[in-house]
Parts: C-alpha cells; sequence; structure tokens
C-alpha cells in the first residue's frame, strides 16, 4: 500500500524576499501521514532556500519527497527519502 500526499505552498526566498510556490509530493509505504502535520510543518517555514526546506520537511514528515519550484526562470527539483 502506498498513500500519497501532494500540496502547493509559498514561501519567502531569502535572497530577494520574493515569495516562491513549491509543490511537494510525498509518498509513503503504508505510513499514514496527518495532513493536519503536513500543513503546520509548512506552515512554519518562514524564510529558507529550496535545498533547506526539502530537508526540513523530509525530518519532520519522512516518507520519499519530490518538492518542485521555479526560481528566477530555473526549475529546481529535489528528492528525499525513500519507501
Amino acid at each position: 500500500m502506498i498513500n500519497r500526499y501532494n500540496r502547493s505552498f509559498a514561501c519567502k526566498c531569502p535572497t530577494t524576499g520574493q515569495p516562491i510556490i513549491y509543490h511537494i509530493a510525498i509518498a509513503t509505504s503504508g505510513k499514514m501521514i496527518y495532513v493536519e502535520h503536513i500543513n503546520t510543518a509548512i506552515a512554519l517555514l518562514e524564510s529558507a532556500y529550496h535545498e533547506q526546506i526539502a530537508d526540513i520537511l523530509h525530518a519532520k514528515l519522512g516518507g520519499q519527497q519530490t518538492l518542485t519550484a521555479t526560481h528566477d526562470g530555473v526549475m529546481i527539483t529535489t528528492q528525499r527519502g525513500e519507501l
């Protein structure tokens, strides 16, 4: 059994101060993640670089995560964890 969670959110870029829209996809092998935990982990993000956000969310939520966003025309995708 695989559970999948997808969420979009904004976080301020520490360099430019502009909001960046991120898309996260989390997959777990049988483990349930409460939607409230996902929303709280995201709400606690104020300003961080893409790779830092990926590390923070993976540490808090686990699973296999793919985080995608476009920064100044460059699409960045990070992956953390395994099923």
